[in-house]
């Protein structure tokens, strides 16, 4: 087992870990099927990256962006993982045996 090795892991985890929560409450009922759990991270993940393009074009190509884009792009990081998490946590179609092959 790995377990987070710095005060900066640690937040990033609960914030992960909050997102997920909020997600639960808002949305209780929760897809058990393969396509539906890839399609809501997908969804979340689609927005980071039309944020990212959005940035890219805005600044013509540099590598720079004001806070708040760059806020709203850690976000959609956030929301993405929260997502993944609860894929593998909540859906029964991807629940598997831990040290199977």
């Amino acid at each position: 087992m790995i377990i987070a090795k710095g005060i900066k892991e640690i937040e990033l985890a609960n914030e992960i870990i909050a997102e997920l929560e909020h997600a639960r409450s808002k949305f209780p009922e929760y897809p058990d099927d393969l396509l539906s759990t890839v399609v809501i991270m997908v969804e979340e993940a689609g927005e980071a990256l039309k944020l990212a393009n959005e940035m890219h074009y805005m600044h013509k190509g540099r590598d720079y962006a004001n806070a708040t884009d760059i806020l709203d792009l850690r976000k959609e990081y956030i929301q993405t993982a929260a997502m993944c998490m609860r894929a593998l946590l909540d859906a029964e179609c991807l629940r598997v045996v831990k040290n199977r092959p």
